[in-house]
C-alpha cells in the first residue's frame, strides 16, 4: 500500500478534491505541509476565479454535493468503509472540546 499511496497527498488533484469535500476536509492528511500546499492551491484558484468574474466571464462551478453517510458507525456487524473515517471524526471533535 505505501508503495502504491505513499505519496498520494502531493497529487494535487486528489488533495484539493479531499479539502473540499466535506467529509474528510483535513482530517486524513497526515502530511501537514501536503495539506498546506493544496489550501494554498485552493486559495490560489479560488482568486483566479474572482478575477474571472470580476471581468465579467460566466461563472461554472456551484456543484452541491449531499452525501448519505450512516450517522451510526458502529451500528452494523457488516463492513463499513466509513468507520475508521467515523472514528477520525470522533478523536478530533473530542481534542476540540
Amino acid at each position: 500500500m505505501e508503495k502504491r499511496f505513499g505519496d498520494i497527498e502531493n497529487v494535487e488533484i486528489l488533495a484539493v478534491s479531499t479539502l473540499l469535500d466535506p467529509r474528510f476536509i483535513r482530517l486524513h492528511f497526515k502530511n501537514p505541509l501536503a495539506c498546506a500546499n493544496a489550501v494554498n492551491l485552493l486559495q490560489c484558484l479560488y482568486k483566479e476565479e474572482l478575477k474571472l468574474q470580476k471581468a465579467g466571464e460566466p461563472y461554472v462551478g456551484d456543484v452541491d454535493g449531499i452525501y448519505n453517510v450512516d450517522a451510526n458507525p458502529g451500528s452494523s456487524k457488516e463492513f463499513n468503509l466509513w468507520s475508521g473515517h467515523h472514528t477520525i471524526v470522533e478523536r478530533t471533535k473530542s481534542k476540540q472540546l
